[in-house]
């Protein structure tokens, strides 16, 4: 290769690396970390409040059932009294 040509085609390289170089280092380093990633997962994901929405969900649905079964168990017994009652009823006749 001739001189005049070697030149340019070594400082074409040398701009490209350097470009190359100063890019990696300007955009890895705005990058976020692995644990800022994780922190932003956990504290800033839109799912975050859907997630919070459905155990809210959840809890009232369980509190409901709750309650459902407490009655339920309430008109049992009711019903047993009231089984009770005709029997004896219908004994006495």
């Amino acid at each position: 290769m001739s001189k005049s040509f070697a030149n340019p085609v070594i400082a074409a390289i040398v701009s490209v690396l350097l470009t190359t170089l100063i890019a990696v280092i300007s955009f890895g380093y705005s990058l976020p970390s692995r644990t800022e990633v994780h922190s932003m997962i956990q504290n800033e994901s839109p799912y975050l409040a859907d997630r919070r929405l459905l155990m809210e969900s959840m809890q009232r649905s369980e509190e409901k059932l709750d309650r459902l079964t407490r009655e339920i168990e309430g008109l049992k017994v009711e019903q047993a009294k009231i089984l009770a009652r005709l029997e004896r009823k219908g004994q006495g006749q």
